[in-house]
């Protein structure tokens, strides 16, 4: 499944957001999940691969997703701005009992 589907479908809320994350870390025992990674990787960077595979492609279910666009022109790219999917510092997903679902 392309990521703007992923995106689309799982960043309508930030529960969304922290279900993936942790639902990936569980699964394959990984520090980030997916919107975690993307943070610390910069959404402006993530932007810049998925507009030139829609370059190549041409194919608009390739396009960008919205959330990703709207998110890198608020200038929310991430780690790096101290917002992205999730607020720095001291993220949701690096508190006590994130994974497990026992955070407030």
């Amino acid at each position: 499944m392309r990521l703007a589907v992923d995106l689309e479908r799982t960043v309508e809320s930030i529960s969304g957001v922290c279900t993936v994350g942790s639902d990936f870390r569980l699964s394959y025992g990984v520090k980030y999940g997916p919107f975690a990674l993307m943070d610390k990787v910069g959404l402006h960077t993530i932007l810049k691969v998925e507009e030139r595979y829609y370059d190549l492609t041409g194919d608009p279910s390739d396009r960008p997703p919205s959330v990703l666009v709207d998110l890198v022109k608020a200038g929310k790219l991430g780690e790096a701005t101290n917002a992205g999917f999730y607020t720095y510092p001291n993220p949701r997903y690096q508190k006590d009992g994130w994974l497990e679902g026992l955070d407030s």
